[in-house]
């Protein structure tokens, strides 16, 4: 009989839902398979905290585009009922700065002194990481 699995990598993302055999199906150096019921809505995205799946986090941009020095705010919104306190803000080759999560949000302000695309990671640990860009001008 088949199986419903979501194939997970090691830092806790599902990458894939499958339906296979058995557990000995291999998915690969550094994935793997944590067998789904059949009321786990899971996606790939989805984040696994080794106990349970958790929906993922997204994020939004604003204003885009921008001149040059004019501030965004990169919002992440959390899924309902989260349990995570802070999301990470990180933009691309640059260190992570923790903001506290309030009714299900956490925001950080960003400034550009050079034109260009620029991209920013937002995570959690319980609900994986969204990646928003914006345009300097």
């Amino acid at each position: 009989m088949a199986n419903k699995y979501a194939v997970v990598d090691e830092s806790g993302n599902v990458v894939n839902v499958i339906i296979a055999e058995d557990e000995t199906f291999n998915p690969g150096d550094g994935l793997k398979l944590v067998l789904l019921s059949d009321v786990d809505p899971v996606s790939p995205g989805d984040k696994w905290d080794g106990t349970r799946f958790c929906d993922r986090l997204s994020a939004t941009i604003s204003p885009n585009p921008v001149a040059v020095n004019d501030v965004v705010i990169v919002t992440a919104i959390l899924p309902a009922g989260t349990l995570d306190t802070e999301v990470t803000f990180a933009l691309e080759g640059g260190e992570l700065v923790a903001e506290a999560v309030s009714n299900g949000q956490a925001t950080h302000a960003y400034a550009f002194r050079q034109p260009g695309v620029y991209r920013i990671a937002v995570g959690s640990r319980h609900h994986g990481t969204a990646y928003v860009e914006v345009v300097v001008l």
